[in-house]
């Protein structure tokens, strides 16, 4: 069964080329959403994996987060076809 996570970062893109850590996310999930500095995605791998494999295409300074959504979370002027897809997997919003 596939989860949701938000995934955040802050990355020094001046450092370096990103596009594998971009490709990474793109690859283990099933369904990304781009936002600004995050995603929200639909994945069945454990968030641990998920951790592991992105944290290896980034630099050891650049931040990541990655957080489970639950049914307990607040939204607000997220696009419609977000809030559907959550929705419409079992988790209800406020």
């Amino acid at each position: 069964m596939h989860k949701y996570f938000l995934i955040s970062y802050e990355i020094d893109q001046s450092k370096a080329s990103y596009s594998s850590f971009f490709e990474a996310i793109e690859e283990n999930t099933i369904r990304t959403w781009s936002l600004s500095k995050s995603f929200l995605v639909s994945s069945e791998k454990p968030i641990e994996e998920l951790g592991s494999i992105l944290k290896k295409h980034i630099d050891p300074m650049d931040m990541l987060l990655i957080v489970e959504v639950t049914d307990k979370y607040f939204e607000s002027g997220f696009p419609i076809h977000l809030m559907n897809a959550l929705k419409n997997n079992g988790h209800q919003y406020s």
